[in-house]
């Protein structure tokens, strides 16, 4: 095909770039070659650190019709990519596969990246087989994985398994971006917020991310997960589910038999004695006045549930007495396994919504 001559007149009227491409060449800004050079495209143009990222590099003429290579050394470069280069064998993908005219597949070792949220930039360079000249380029951002603080990376260790807690983690090299899972399940509402720090250590913790925990397991400590830029960092063990319980509806007007809801889990496998003050070796469900939390003793004056109805282990019903007659107010509502009249040895956490108000309306 005829090249079109490039007439004063003509040239006017397009951008560099536009005559360049007329030309039948590309300019890419990071190439120092004076053959004709074309801007690759990656399946993502984003990494992290680690080795073993695979990429899928799209382009035109990686073989002949015939099905022969004709692609030289590929490797990345923090420079401009330049003809005749001799890359250092911890710049050159650790496999490489022609897959086609077009395409072609690579495996990265570890880069290096600053820590930080600009992350650093490569480029990967192709070369032909004869090294002669740079026949194609792309750009590839590094960015280092998240680091979370060895201790007291997460405000709260343990909450309640309908969910609901929320926390706040602190590290490093986070990003606007970044995200976390507790227990393999998204943290929701996330916030973060930046700090200026780019130790590798985080020790000062400056970058910070904010959710709501899910709901989980009772009993179980389960992992933390910060996903960001450049890749996925996990903590051990670094949250407990602990059982709770939760009430509907959260008022009343605290005559006798309303029925209330109350949400948790483990209910299936409790005896409950329904009766009007604590029994030996049973299980209860408590409201306390005033908004007590049972722990190990059953607080004064407390009300219980009669009639209880185990619905499903995670759900159960019941009904209270006459409540305006022993007093008004807020009630916080528990399920308690009892040893005495005054003894649990077990009782529920609370969580937002475990509050049963009683008032005449």
């Amino acid at each position: 095909m005829r090249t079109p001559k490039i007439t004063a007149k003509r040239a006017m009227g397009l951008t560099l770039a536009g005559v360049l491409a007329v030309a039948g060449t590309v300019a890419v800004a990071n190439v120092s070659s004076a053959a004709s050079v074309q801007a690759l495209k990656l399946s993502s143009a984003t990494g992290g650190p680690a080795a073993g990222t695979v990429l899928t590099v799209t382009g035109k003429d990686f073989q002949s019709a015939a099905g022969t290579n004709k692609v030289g050394n590929i490797y990345f470069s923090t420079a401009t990519c330049v003809a005749n280069a001799s890359p250092a064998a911890a710049d050159v993908p650790s496999v490489t596969n022609v897959v086609s005219a077009t395409k072609l597949t690579i495996t990265t070792k570890a880069l290096a990246a600053t820590n930080g949220t600009k992350g650093t930039a490569y480029y990967l360079c192709v070369q032909d087989v004869a090294g002669a000249n740079v026949v194609g380029s792309a750009k590839y951002t590094v960015y280092p994985a998240p680091y979370i603080n060895a201790s007291g990376y997460l405000s709260s260790a343990t909450g309640p398994s309908l969910g609901g807690t929320t926390v706040t983690i602190t590290g490093e090299n986070f990003s606007t971006k970044t995200t976390a899972t507790i227990g393999g399940k998204a943290l929701t509402g996330v916030k973060v917020v930046l700090g200026s720090g780019t130790d590798a250590t985080a020790s000062n913790g400056d970058d910070t991310l904010t959710g709501m925990v899910p709901a989980g397991t009772a009993g179980s400590a389960v992992a933390l997960a910060v996903t960001g830029l450049g890749g996925t960092t996990t903590q051990a063990s670094a949250f407990t589910y602990v059982s709770a319980a939760s009430v509907e509806p959260s008022s009343g007007s605290g005559a006798a038999n309303n029925v209330i809801t109350v949400n948790g889990i483990g209910f299936s496998s409790k005896t409950f004695a329904n009766a009007a003050v604590a029994a030996t070796t049973s299980s209860e469900v408590v409201l306390s006045p005033a908004g007590a939390i049972v722990t190990t003793t059953l607080p004064g004056s407390p009300v219980y549930c009669t009639s209880v109805q185990v619905v499903s282990d995670t759900e159960l019903n019941c009904k209270l007495p006459a409540l305006l007659t022993t007093a008004a107010g807020a009630y916080t509502v528990q399920v308690v396994d009892t040893t005495s009249a005054t003894a649990v040895t077990s009782a529920t956490g609370v969580s937002k919504g475990a509050t049963y108000t009683a008032a005449a309306f």
